[in-house]
């Protein structure tokens, strides 16, 4: 263990197999494993209430295949997909649709669309922006702009 807010264990100098990091406070706050020095397989962070915040994959220390994001309420709060390992540069970078929800988890605010890192199309706003400033509409919940104060339709 190489502090009170670290578990790990070490081979030939790397960080080897299941690793836990924790807030100050005890609570988890990443969790994962390493295969001689590189993540490896599923990791998950937490919010400082415990809730889940992220859950992504990595293989030989890239992202790799679904991300999921979450509000500290437990709702959804993004999706999305990363290149697999291929023995390309495209390796781990973002591709397809990657969804953004509103605070509810269910309302969709942005979707961005990517090929190997790279947006492919302008941003999809289905709550659309603010007719004053331009600021995106991210909750059907508002009824003025944050930035602005304008009132949205």
């Amino acid at each position: 263990m190489a502090s009170h807010l670290e578990e790990v264990e070490y081979k030939n100098g790397e960080k080897h197999g299941p690793w836990v990091q924790y807030y100050a406070g005890g609570g988890k706050r990443r969790e994962g494993a390493f295969d001689m020095g590189k993540k490896t397989g599923k990791w998950v962070e937490y919010h400082k209430n415990g809730q889940p915040a992220a859950v992504n994959h990595y293989q030989h220390n890239q992202l790799i295949g679904e991300h999921v994001s979450y509000y500290e309420s437990g709702h959804l709060k993004q999706t999305g997909q990363f290149n697999e390992l291929r023995g390309k540069s495209s390796d781990g970078r973002k591709t397809g649709t990657w969804t953004f929800y509103a605070t509810d988890g269910k309302t969709v605010w942005r979707r961005i669309t990517y090929k190997n890192g790279s947006r492919t199309k302008a941003d999809e706003h289905p709550l659309g922006v603010c007719p004053e400033c331009g600021r995106v509409v991210e909750s059907p919940a508002w009824e003025k702009c944050p930035k602005c104060d304008s009132e949205l339709a």
